[in-house]
C-alpha cells in the first residue's frame, strides 16, 4: 500500500498544499521559497505515522489529508474549541471509518498520553526533566519525540486502546522515515551527561561509544553473521542429501559440457564477489580448472551446481544491498576507500593503505553513509522516506548526483521519496519530478 498524495489547508492560516507523489520514479521534490511550510508538512506527514502529533497542535492549520493507492484516505483536521485557542481538538477520521473517529480533545491530554508511553519502554530513565530520558543498558539517550521513533513498543502505546482497530493497522502498515540536517546528532554519549548532569545522576551512567556510523557497521556485522548462518545451514541441509541426489542423477537430462562449464565459471565469479564483499573468506572460493574435468566428473557437476546455486541465492540479497553501498561510496569519498569485513562491518584505508578510523570521516562521509545505509539495509519496502534539505551535509559535487543515488537504493528496495530542496545542483534536470509551493522558479 503505497501513499499518493498529501494535501493540507489553511496551513499557517493562508496556505493551502497538494502534492502528488510521482508512482513510476518514487521520487518527489517539494521545492519553494522559506515559510511555505516544506519542513513543516515533511514533520507533519512522519508526526502522523509515528503518534508524533505535537506539530499538529503548534502548527494553525484546518485539515491535513494523506492518500493511499486503494482509494484509503485519512485526514487530520483541527477545531478551535475556544474563542482564545485555548483548546484545539484533533480529529483523525478514515474515508471508509466516518463513524469511528479518533478524537483527542487537547494537547494536555496527548502529551499525557505520551509520557504514559514512554514510561512504559524497559530502562527508561528520565534525566532531570522528562524532555529527555536515557536507557540505561544501551548508554544512548533521546528527547522524548525522539523515543517514538526508535521505540515501537512507545509509538504503539500512545493511543493505546483510544485507538480505533483502522487506526492502529494503519498505523502498522504505513512506514516513513525521516532524515534531516541533524540527523548524526540525535543521539548523545555517557560523557554529555557527565559534564551537564553532575556524577550523582551519571555515576549510573554506563560510558558507551555511541556514534551513529560504529553502530551501523555493528549492526553490518550481525547482518552478515545472519547471511553466513543461513548459508550454512544450507550447505548442511544440501550435504546430508547428497548420496541420494547423486544416485538419482543418471535419470536427468544433461545438460552439455559447455552449459555446465559456464554455470560453473559463472558461479565461481560471483563467489569471489561475495569474497570481495565480506560474505566469504578467500579460502572458500574455489580454485578448480573445470575446463579440464572428464566426462566422469562433469556428470557430477550439475549436482554440484545447483547445491551452489542453492547457497549462493542467500547471499544475493545482502550481497546487492553492499555493492551499491561500496559502489556509491567509494565513487564519492576523496581519497578513501570502502571495503567490507565480516568482523568490523566498514573499513576504510587511504589510497596508500593506511587505515582510517570511522571518526576520522568528516560529517559529510558520515552523513552520507549513515543515509545509505539506512535506506539500503532498515527501511520496509513501499516505505515512504522524508529528507528534508540534504544540500545541508553535502558538497556540490555530491549535490548533483545525490537524486541518482537515492533512486538506485529505491529500485533495489522499493521505497518512496519524499526531497525539501532549495538546490538547483540536487534538482539537477528531474524538473518533472517537482512540485512546487508558493511562487518559485528554479534559478
Amino acid at each position: 500500500m503505497r501513499i499518493t498524495k498529501i494535501s493540507v489547508k489553511g496551513l499557517f492560516g493562508y496556505l493551502d498544499h497538494e502534492i502528488p507523489l510521482n508512482q513510476e520514479s518514487r521520487i518527489t521534490i517539494i521545492h519553494g521559497p522559506n515559510g511555505v511550510g516544506k519542513t513543516t508538512l515533511i514533520e507533519m506527514i512522519h508526526g502522523l505515522f509515528n503518534a508524533k502529533l505535537r506539530v499538529f497542535y503548534e502548527v494553525p492549520f484546518t485539515e491535513f489529508t494523506v492518500e493511499y493507492d486503494n482509494h484509503e484516505r485519512i485526514t487530520v483536521q483541527k477545531v478551535v474549541q475556544t474563542p482564545d485557542a485555548a483548546d484545539e481538538c484533533l480529529t483523525i477520521a478514515h474515508n471508509d471509518h466516518e463513524d469511528e473517529p479518533l478524537q483527542l480533545l487537547s494537547s494536555a491530554g496527548y502529551y499525557s498520553w505520551v509520557h504514559n508511553a514512554v514510561g512504559r519502554v524497559p530502562g527508561l530513565r528520565a534525566v532531570r526533566s522528562d524532555a529527555i530520558w536515557f536507557n540505561m543498558e544501551t548508554g544512548v539517550a533521546l528527547a522524548k519525540d525522539d523515543i517514538l521513533d526508535v521505540y515501537e513498543e512507545a509509538r504503539n502505546a500512545v493511543f493505546g486502546d483510544y485507538a480505533p482497530v483502522w487506526l492502529r493497522n494503519l498505523l502498522l502498515e504505513t512506514h516513513t522515515r525521516y532524515f534531516k540536517a541533524e540527523r548524526l546528532r540525535g543521539q548523545f554519549p555517557a560523557e554529555l551527561f557527565r559534564e551537564n548532569y553532575g556524577y550523582e545522576v551519571a555515576k549510573h551512567i554506563p560510558v558507551v561509544p555511541n556514534e551513529t556510523v560504529g553502530r551501523f557497521a555493528a549492526d553490518l556485522v550481525r547482518r552478515i553473521k545472519e547471511a553466513r548462518e543461513r548459508y550454512l545451514d544450507v550447505a548442511l541441509e544440501r550435504e546430508d542429501s547428497i548420496l541420494d541426489r547423486i544416485l538419482e542423477s543418471s535419470n536427468q537430462v544433461d545438460q552439455g559440457a559447455d552449459a555446465i562449464r559456464e554455470s560453473w565459471a559463472l558461479l565461481e565469479r560471483q563467489r569471489l564477489e561475495f569474497a570481495d564483499l565480506g560474505l566469504l573468506d578467500r579460502e572458500q572460493v574455489s580454485t578448480e580448472n573445470v575446463a579440464a574435468f572428464d566426462d566422469e566428473k562433469l556428470k557430477l557437476l550439475p549436482i554440484l551446481l545447483r547445491d551452489r546455486k542453492a547457497k549462493h541465492d542467500v547471499l544475493v540479497p545482502i550481497a546487492e544491498q553492499l555493492r551499491i553501498l561500496t559502489g556509491i561510496v567509494n565513487e564519492r569519498f576523496l581519497h578513501k576507500k570502502l571495503t567490507i569485513d565480516r568482523r568490523k562491518g566498514f573499513v576504510f584505508h587511504s589510497n596508500d593503505g593506511r587505515p582510517i578510523s570511522l571518526e576520522r570521516l568528516s560529517s559529510g562521509e558520515q552523513h552520507e553513509l549513515v543515509l545509505l545505509y539506512e535506506l539500503l539495509f532498515r527501511v520496509e519496502p513501499d516505505s515512504l522516506i522524508l529528507i528534508d534539505e540534504p544540500e545541508n551535509s553535502l558538497h556540490v559535487n555530491w549535490q548533483e548526483r545525490f537524486l541518482d543515488d537515492i533512486q538506485r537504493a529505491s529500485e533495489l528496495r522499493t521505497f518512496d521519496v519524499l526531497i525539501a530542496t532549495h538546490s538547483p545542483d540536487i534538482i539537477g534536470d528531474k524538473h518533472d519530478w517537482m512540485v512546487g509551493l508558493g511562487e518559485w522558479e528554479l534559478a
